[in-house]
């Protein structure tokens, strides 16, 4: 279904869709514990949200690209998309909590055990 909706995203030249798409087959990869193609497909959804200045999108997209990374052991890179998770995260205040308390959200990044808070 995802990989039909995507092929129709293109055509359509629809990239909100075609962004939902790639992300929806990342996580679909990450679950097959496929993280190769999880992160092919979230670097895919990563440049469709910034074409598209999607800042929620992208942070998505980070958040789920610093998952799989942790999961092949790629720890640095983990870190790097984490932390721009979290640069997002305060940008757009998707938790909900005021700017002093978003450090707060460090502690629950795909890599935390490498996070100092």
């Amino acid at each position: 279904v995802c990989r039909r909706t995507l092929q129709l995203a293109r055509l359509l030249k629809d990239r909100a869709v075609e962004a939902q798409a790639c992300y929806s087959l990342g996580n679909t990869y990450t679950l097959l514990q496929d993280y190769e193609r999880a992160i092919d497909y979230h670097l895919k959804h990563l440049i469709i949200a910034q074409d598209l200045k999607d800042r929620v999108g992208e942070g998505r997209a980070c958040w789920s690209l610093g998952n799989a990374h942790t999961a092949l052991g790629n720890h640095e890179q983990a870190m790097h998309f984490a932390e721009k998770h979290l640069e997002i995260a305060k940008e757009v205040n998707v938790y909900g909590f005021p700017p002093c308390q978003a450090q707060s959200v460090a502690l629950i990044c795909p890599c935390r055990h490498l996070v100092a808070v």
